[in-house]
């Protein structure tokens, strides 16, 4: 428990509620109660003798007590025919008398009743003195009743169920004692109470050796039954208001006052249920209660926290009450008899409240994720079986053995592959491990690095695997990824740098995280990291490479070009040495990384150069330049290639057309220029109107080449005998 935990909490109306205390009181009055429990079964009439259900109708002696004082002729074995009353004399027949039977079991009122009349019949065989046994044979044997019963004596069932009950309180009370202003915890130990009266009541008339008074047997199967009906209305309430309140109206005075009715009802026995009056009202409640856990589920698809805490709880009810219904009411009602005992039953149920600390108090809910479907799977395996198992004894009349041959053979043909199914279904919907995306994944992050944006398309996977409802950089440092705040968040580390990436709910928001997208995402990071240790090798080799080519043009070839300079023969010779060397110069700067010029003085140098080759072929130019003045930069490999792209549409023009006039406008808005060039005086003829794509010439592949290469568009168009060029060419190059 939290320190705020610890200490004393208000509820509503101000009353402080300290949490140790009030566990400490809720134990002792649990414990006195226990005791109370004991002393009257301690004080109940003991002989020694335990009698069991026999073949032939008849009880028979189970065993004999060490401590007994009966007689040795009263042997293991021996079938009693009746009892002898103490007073009349009397012969009271045990023909059908079934020792320690429910009376909760008889499916009417009127074998109800008429169990509940034998009962006191039995025991008041059970005053004065001894008891007087009457066997098979005619025999009469008078057994001592002690008023001392040894502790020993007392059946495991009492304990059991006591423990099972205390269980249930303890749990059920330590939860409101640590939310005591939630609805949903006082809901959740109002049950546990309902299920620790039905099991103290029980266990008083369970410790009887042989029958009880009709009054005081009556007296503790009413309490039993309310305590049960208490515990059940309180779950159903429970889904009722947890997590989201499913409706407006009152439903606890509406269930409250369907429990007084159905109490009345069997206190007056009025109205009987079809197949079974005692135990299908138990069933319809569990039918409600799935009702409004659809309702709730359907509420809470896009709350995961909700939804986490809803499969805590509809583990605890729809398993245990389901396997409650399962192995002992449906066979009951459908039978007569039970599967297990009742003390199994029990004790199932009391696994719920364990189940109910859990999803009420929100605890390691992701750890939920993993197993949910694995348990749910086992569940309705069994379950399947052990229905189908039942129809076809209950409905079909066949023998146990073949029912349940047929059983198991129909959920291994039927069961199992559905449920196989729905596996591969649901893991379908997980999301994304490394092996489903290795290929893109890699190429994402290795133009990353090339780019310099490694995490930024790192958060952008994250997002696309993970679908997160919101995703935020916070600045921390962690090694790997981890889950924070019970599964709602998972934190993942930045390839590069200090920081962390928190991902609030996968799946949109319909999920939590688990230790499965934890593995995923430590995959992933592994992987990345590999990829962009691999891609800046390549890039720092790609960079030495370039550097080794840089000096050796620089000590070789430029060299060269300079000795060709000085001593060129003539100026048409020095020409083309000094134009050779500008286009080294370029080269060398175009092969580093890290170079780049302002805009500005690019389109200088572009206006100055068409200028100057227009000058030269005596035709007008007209330059038009829309570009927005500033400190906008590009790279060496941007200037070279627009320039060159300048250069061979004028030789185009001048090469193919007698132009009057050549129109180079440029426009950008400082992430994208936008270069056109027009000339007229086109000698041949094309389809008018038409454009045209011309892959065969040389230059015009050369140009479509370099706009390609900074990641932009081209376009050549002709009508009549104008030619138009258009390159859209991006001023920075990465990966958006």
């Amino acid at each position: 428990m939290s320190e705020a935990g610890v200490e004393a909490r208000q509820d509503r109306r101000g009353r402080r509620v300290a949490p140790l205390p009030t566990m400490l009181v809720g134990a002792v009055l649990a414990l006195l109660l226990m005791l109370l429990a004991l002393f009257a079964v301690l004080g109940q009439p003991w002989m020694g003798v335990t009698l069991a259900a026999g073949e032939n109708g008849y009880p028979v002696v189970q065993r004999v007590h060490p401590l007994s004082k009966a007689p040795p002729t009263l042997r293991p074995g021996q079938t009693i025919v009746a009892m002898i009353h103490p007073v009349t004399g009397d012969e009271i027949s045990l023909y059908g008398f079934v020792p320690l039977q429910e009376p909760p079991g008889f499916p009417t009122f009127a074998e109800h009743n008429a169990y509940l009349e034998r009962e006191g019949r039995v025991a008041e065989a059970l005053q004065g003195e001894a008891a007087t046994f009457m066997d098979d044979e005619g025999r009469k044997m008078r057994v001592p009743l002690q008023e001392d019963r040894p502790l020993r004596s007392v059946p495991l069932d009492f304990w059991l169920f006591n423990l099972f009950g205390m269980i249930a309180w303890t749990i059920s009370l330590a939860v409101w004692v640590a939310r005591p202003r939630q609805l949903p915890a006082r809901l959740l130990c109002l049950s546990g109470a309902g299920f620790f009266i039905a099991t103290l009541f029980n266990s008083v008339y369970l410790g009887r050796e042989l029958a009880l008074p009709e009054s005081s047997f009556l007296f503790l199967s009413r309490l039993n039954n309310i305590g049960l009906a208490l515990m059940l209305v309180s779950l159903l309430l429970l889904l009722v208001y947890y997590p989201r309140r499913l409706t407006r109206w009152p439903a606890s005075l509406v269930l409250t006052g369907l429990l007084l009715v159905y109490q009345l009802n069997e206190i007056f026995q009025g109205f009987e249920f079809p197949l079974h009056t005692y135990y299908v009202p138990i069933m319809l409640l569990y039918l409600a209660g799935t009702v409004a856990a659809v309702r709730q589920w359907r509420l809470s698809r896009e709350q995961p926290l909700d939804r986490a805490a809803l499969k805590w709880l509809f583990l605890s009810i729809f398993i245990a009450m389901g396997l409650g219904l399962a192995i002992y009411f449906v066979p009951i009602a459908l039978t007569g008899h039970t599967i297990f005992p009742q003390a199994a039953m029990v004790g199932v149920a009391c696994t719920l409240y364990i189940g109910f600390a859990f999803g009420v108090t929100r605890y390691r809910l992701f750890d939920l994720e993993r197993w949910w479907f694995r348990v749910w799977a086992w569940f309705l395996g069994g379950l399947a079986v052990v229905v189908f198992d039942l129809f076809l004894m209950a409905i079909l009349g066949m023998q146990p053995v073949v029912a349940l041959g047929i059983a198991v053979v129909a959920a291994g043909w039927l069961y199992f592959p559905l449920r196989q199914w729905a596996w591969q279904a649901m893991a379908g919907k997980a999301s994304a491990s490394p092996e489903n995306s290795l290929v893109e994944m890699v190429e994402t992050i290795s133009s990353g690095v090339a780019a310099g944006t490694a995490d930024r398309q790192w958060r952008r996977l994250l997002q696309r695997l993970y679908e997160p409802a919101g995703i935020t950089l916070v600045d921390e440092y962690l090694t790997g990824p981890a889950i924070r705040e019970n599964g709602a968040a998972m934190d993942v580390p930045l390839l590069t740098g200090r920081g962390v990436l928190r991902m609030n709910f996968a799946d949109r928001g319909r999920r939590l995280y688990g230790p499965g997208d934890v593995e995923h995402a430590s995959g992933l990071l592994m992987v990345s990291r590999r990829v962009m240790r691999v891609r800046l090798a390549e890039i720092e080799a790609a960079r030495a490479e370039r550097d080794r080519i840089m000096r050796d043009l620089h000590d070789d070839v430029g060299g060269r070009i300079l000795t060709l300079l000085r001593n060129a023969p003539d100026e048409h010779f020095e020409n083309l040495a000094r134009n050779a060397l500008q286009s080294l110069r370029e080269t060398m700067h175009a092969l580093d990384d890290a170079a780049i010029c302002r805009l500005d003085d690019s389109l200088d140098d572009w206006r100055t150069e068409c200028h100057s080759r227009c000058q030269d072929m005596g035709i007008p130019l007209q330059w038009r330049q829309a570009v927005p003045a500033g400190d906008s930069t590009l790279s060496i490999r941007h200037h070279i290639n627009i320039r060159r792209i300048l250069s061979e549409a004028l030789t185009n023009a001048f090469r193919h057309a007698t132009p009057e006039m050549v129109s180079v406008e440029i426009t950008g808005d400082g992430e994208q220029l936008g270069i056109e060039v027009i000339n007229n005086g086109v000698v041949t003829q094309r389809e008018h109107g038409g454009e045209v794509d011309v892959l065969a010439g040389r230059g015009l592949n050369h140009m479509r080449t370099r706009a390609e290469e900074l990641g932009g568009m081209f376009s050549f168009q002709l009508f009549d005998d104008v030619a138009r060029l258009r390159a859209n060419v991006p001023l920075t190059r990465g990966v958006s």
